[in-house]
């Protein structure tokens, strides 16, 4: 295998892709999960793999020095935004807190790259789209970003500190599924358009909610620029490979530079599908900006990555036979097909 690389959030949904692509990359993923919002059954086959918490400096520095970990991609953390704004303390603790816990021991125990998995949530609502990351009035709606843009503020500061360089990428709206992994998103709480549309079009829930019809979109529904998740892993190799070969540390964004809005992804779904199911229009929800699209010149420039899988109906697709397998049923071959959807 190549260097050890270590990956919080391993069992999650992102980070369960990541180890399988850095895997087939020649890495060896070296997984830390405290199993909070992440399933065991998510985890590579036959990876190390250590159950503790991102803050337990203890842990986390003897996996480090166990396998002799130079590399740390982190992302573990809570990522709803409706949960943030109840609940804004466990999203300052588990994204602010612990980032700086993490980041402080990588400093101490000799990491030289750390990737951040940050989200499109630090820019706020901006009326100039696609959104740059010289931005310089980051103004996030809801806790969610902030703690994100709180945590990209306190990498920057300690990687100063203990001079280690670092790549924060900022996602936009991820979905997909790594059919060739087998594997995909679970969740305990769904709030993802693409997710719900799934659940509903493979019959685990009765219909699907538009949050929001009056925003100053075409359609009046909010607008996101979806990335297929193998995409975003790809993205996260790229960067490091961007740093490793002297890349200067900052933030970057992971998006396709289009968006599509919720009346077009479900009607996306449906076609994809071959079925429709019932859509239920409701009020706006708190902390929804109305555009989310990026700009992605910066990656394009600074890194060799460049999307495989852009293709929305591809990736629902990919998404539904995922649900499907969860599920138990039989998945039957759909309109449309792309195999570039599942690996």
């Amino acid at each position: 295998m190549g260097r050890p690389v270590l990956v919080t959030g391993a069992a999650g949904y992102i980070g369960s892709h990541m180890c399988h692509v850095l895997a087939q990359a020649g890495h060896e993923p070296v997984g830390l999960d405290d199993l909070s919002t992440g399933f065991r059954e998510s985890l590579m086959p036959g990876m190390a793999f250590y159950e503790a918490r991102v803050s337990d400096a203890a842990k986390v520095r003897a996996v480090i020095e166990t396998h002799g970990i130079r590399d740390v991609i982190h992302f573990a953390g809570r990522i709803i935004n409706s949960e943030s704004i109840i609940n804004p303390a466990l999203y300052y603790t588990q994204n602010t807190f612990e980032t700086l816990c993490l980041a402080e021991m990588c400093g101490h125990a000799g990491v030289e790259r750390l990737l951040y998995s940050s989200s499109a949530g630090v820019y706020g609502d901006h009326g100039v789209q696609p959104l740059k990351e010289s931005i310089a009035d980051l103004r996030p709606l809801t806790p969610y970003g902030a703690s994100k843009l709180f945590a990209e503020r306190v990498i920057a500061d300690l990687a100063n500190v203990y001079n280690y360089r670092f790549v924060s990428l900022r996602y936009f709206n991820v979905a997909g599924a790594g059919l060739a992994f087998d594997i995909g998103q679970r969740a305990r709480v769904t709030t993802h358009i693409i997710k719900v549309l799934c659940e509903a079009l493979s019959g685990r829930r009765g219909q699907v909610d538009i949050f929001g019809t009056d925003y100053p979109t075409p359609d009046g529904t909010c607008i996101r620029d979806y990335v297929h998740v193998l995409d975003l892993a790809d993205a996260h190799l790229a960067a490091l490979d961007y740093l490793n070969s002297g890349g200067k540390s900052g933030a970057m964004n992971c998006g396709y530079g289009r968006g599509f809005s919720v009346r077009e992804v479900i009607a996306a779904g449906f076609e994809v599908a071959g079925r429709q199911v019932p859509v239920v229009e409701m009020p706006r929800r708190p902390g929804d900006p109305a555009v989310l699209v990026a700009c992605n010149d910066l990656i394009f420039a600074q890194t060799q990555w460049r999307p495989r899988r852009d293709d929305l109906k591809a990736m629902i697709e990919s998404a539904l036979i995922w649900e499907e397998r969860m599920q138990g049923l039989n998945h039957t071959t759909m309109p449309h097909h792309t195999k570039s959807a599942s690996g």
